[in-house]
């Protein structure tokens, strides 16, 4: 009666699964193992500087990280160290708290907001949007209007 309500298995049962995983471990021991070279991980061993070289100069060139990750297939974190440890200044970057004052200050003083943003070498747009986000009053667009009839 406990025999039949047992989880028990029958010891030849047991002993023919160890003879298939003792076979099968044997069997793996005597392959050769390939002779192919490791893959390389270190990403500048692994393109190499022509590629590293291309990379930088099709970004400067205007070509978006996304492509240059896509063609050299290399991961976006990979890809902006690489281009950050050749100097390679980054675009649609925001404006350091140093720049937000001295543009706000440039501001004040009655430049013009593109003149701003050329003096600080940044685009218009992002001139505009930090010294709108550092609570700058911004002064209407255009021309004063004079108050003259014609």
């Amino acid at each position: 009666m406990v025999a039949a309500y047992s989880n028990l298995t029958h010891p030849y049962k047991s002993r023919t699964q160890l003879q298939r995983l003792l076979e099968t471990a044997r069997a793996r021991a005597q392959k050769p193992e390939s002779e192919s070279e490791p893959e390389v991980r270190a990403l500048r061993r692994r393109l190499g500087d022509g590629a590293i070289a291309q990379i930088v100069a099709d970004y400067k060139a205007g070509k978006s990280t996304t492509g240059l990750m896509a063609e050299h297939h290399i991961s976006k974190g990979g890809l902006l160290k690489l281009l950050a440890d050749t100097g390679v200044s980054m675009r649609r970057q925001p404006l350091s708290p140093d720049q937000v004052s001295e543009a706000a200050e440039l501001y004040r003083l009655g430049l013009s907001l593109a003149k701003v943003s050329q003096e600080l070498t940044v685009p218009l747009e992002s001139t505009r949007r930090a010294l709108i986000d550092a609570g700058v009053q911004m002064r209407p667009r255009g021309r004063a209007r004079s108050s003259l009839p014609w």
